[in-house]
């Protein structure tokens, strides 16, 4: 594919599929556009999925080389072998970050709720730190490392909490951004360390049935959040923050990323009126922030200003 990225650099190229069929007959796909890179893609991608006989699992898909299927990278039986589980007695892994050289993977295990932690070195998946206090005190339901991995923030309940790595327990370094008495959620430290974006909400607007009210703290759902960014010098963070999306009514803004140069934050909107099917199961409400269906890709500067919608990127809903 090298002879293709320089044809790409003059416009998309069109690929078509075509099927062969008896006596010769053929089919063709309808055409789509692609490009190729001049450059090699690097590093992995790491995503959770449902697993199977594993469990849920972490998995890594290599950009080096050309190999297709992801790689294992850490499983529930992983959890199991090593005798740990959640404060509520599961295994599930769920929620997980890496710190920015790939060597140091953070685990909420049992869910939301009770929100225990752990945290492995990705390579021999030793394990630094196992927290499962009692379900009702919990530890970590989000994690986001620093520039060098020395330090974490991490959310619970609608807190950010900073924490030092470099001990077992993690050392507490106090709660952070105080002046944004909302919940807050979806914290990402830049791979600079200078900046550090993040939601803030009323959990009050969340729709919940009533089975599900003890979730309302969680903050993992964060109907009609707005996005903030601070500055930071790499361990600490400086409060008070700058409004960053404001609040949109009928529309939630969440998951905000800052660009490894810092010239960008991307984040996902949903829209409060889209398709919903409250009361079948966690996080279904329309614009909660967990899983909506109408969720799309939004651009803006670390700044602020009008956001740009990522049109080539978001599909129907």
């Amino acid at each position: 594919t090298s002879r293709l990225a320089a044809a790409s650099e003059s416009g998309d190229l069109t690929l078509t599929a075509r099927l062969a069929g008896p006596g010769g007959a053929t089919k063709d796909s309808p055409p789509v556009s692609v490009a190729w890179a001049p450059v090699a893609l690097t590093g992995g991608l790491y995503y959770w999925t449902s697993g199977g006989e594993d469990g849920t699992t972490i998995n890594r898909y290599n950009f080096s080389g050309d190999a297709t299927a992801p790689e294992v990278a850490y499983t529930e039986n992983d959890v199991k072998a090593a005798g740990l589980k959640a404060a509520d007695g599961t295994t599930c892994i769920g929620c997980h970050a890496l710190s920015n050289d790939g060597k140091t993977m953070a685990l909420t295990m049992g869910g939301s709720y009770p929100s225990s932690f752990l945290m492995i070195d990705v390579a021999s998946k030793k394990q630094l730190t196992y927290q499962a206090p009692a379900i009702n005190t919990g530890y970590a339901t989000q994690t986001t490392f620093n520039h060098d991995g020395t330090r974490m923030v991490q959310m619970f309940r609608g807190k950010l909490y900073l924490r030092d790595t470099g001990s077992d327990p993690p050392k507490d370094l106090g709660v952070q951004l105080a002046s944004i008495t909302e919940n807050k959620s979806d914290g990402f430290w830049s791979a600079s360390g200078k900046l550090f974006a993040f939601a803030s909400f009323d959990p009050a607007q969340l729709m919940l049935p009533p089975a599900e009210e003890q979730f309302r703290q969680d903050s993992d759902m964060k109907t009609g959040a707005r996005l903030w960014i601070a500055a930071s010098d790499g361990a600490t963070l400086t409060d008070p923050p700058r409004p960053l999306v404001p609040r949109k009514p009928g529309f939630t803004s969440f998951y905000p990323s800052v660009s490894d140069d810092d010239a960008l934050v991307v984040f996902n909107q949903s829209d409060c009126s889209g398709p919903t099917r409250l009361g079948t199961g966690y996080g279904e409400g329309p614009c909660d922030g967990y899983d909506d269906l109408t969720a799309s890709l939004w651009i803006v500067p670390p700044s602020g200003g009008a956001p740009v919608v990522l049109t080539r990127a978001n599909g129907p809903a």
